[in-house]
């Protein structure tokens, strides 16, 4: 997940240089979404220190309230009460919670959910962009305090396994 994200971080840094001319609005939208992307790195490196305890797990618990499912098609990190996701699906990565946000995205569009408003926008649609800017900044900002608020988990959690594993 955090070479796709990376992936993407590079992708959106091409469409920031292409588009410095354009709309200040639609560089705010794309900055915000570089700034979520580097969040997202951040709270995916620190779940990664639990990669080598779980190497081999593809469904269950992995620490305190978080458990980690792989399939076929999709990754997922979910934490439960409150509940937030971190999804990947091959083509896209996001960040949800069931009851209020959502933030999921590739490098042709950006989806959204605030409450029960979703909207799918492609990056390269400035109007649509500049546009839908308010929930895009919303949804993003959601999901970013999601994973500052709960990525020093696993940092935690990390600390006790090895504690535990030297006793």
């Amino acid at each position: 997940m955090i070479e796709y994200v990376n992936a993407l971080n590079r992708s959106y840094g091409n469409i920031i240089r292409r588009a410095e001319k354009e709309d200040k609005r639609y560089l705010q939208v794309l900055s915000e979404i570089t700034s979520f992307l580097t969040i997202l790195k951040e709270f995916l490196s620190k779940a990664a220190t639990l990669e080598n305890v779980f190497r081999d797990l593809k469904v269950g618990k992995v620490c305190y309230n978080w458990f980690y499912t792989e399939t076929d098609t999709r990754i997922m990190l979910s934490r439960l009460n409150p509940h937030v996701s971190v999804f990947y699906t091959g083509t896209s990565i996001g960040v949800t919670n069931t009851k209020h946000f959502l933030a999921e995205l590739n490098d042709r569009v950006v989806k959204v959910r605030i409450n029960n408003y979703i909207e799918e926008i492609p990056v390269a649609s400035i109007q649509d962009i500049v546009l839908k800017r308010s929930v895009i900044i919303k949804a993003l900002s959601e999901a970013k305090n999601a994973l500052q608020k709960y990525g020093d988990e696993f940092t935690v959690c990390a600390k006790q396994l090895q504690r535990g594993a030297a006793h």
